[in-house]
């Protein structure tokens, strides 16, 4: 199935919102940088670790209402290496959700 098939797919189950994954770090909740700058420093590690699990938590409160996501790739670039692993790990929940 082509993109385009797969968002009308999607669009028909589900409706047209779509939630987009762009984590602004500043934005990012203080429990959880708390948690990762403890356990990994300030680091730009301890940001995509948080960024990745803020992802997970907002995919699974949202895949029984939505059937798309958007990821701006931008976000993880900003944070090198770190911030692709995040990216992949976010890609690969988004596909065992079925999003």
């Amino acid at each position: 199935m082509n993109f385009a098939d797969l968002v009308s797919q999607k669009i028909r189950e589900k409706g047209p919102l779509a939630v987009g994954l762009d984590p602004h770090l500043e934005l990012l909740p203080p429990y959880l940088l708390e948690k990762w700058f403890r356990e990994k420093g300030k680091t730009l590690d301890a940001l995509a670790l948080c960024v990745a699990e803020f992802n997970h938590l907002v995919l699974r409160a949202v895949a029984d209402v939505v059937g798309i996501v958007k990821i701006q790739m931008a976000f993880y670039e900003q944070l090198g290496v770190p911030g692709m692993v995040a990216l992949k790990s976010t890609m690969n929940e988004v596909r065992n959700k079925g999003l």
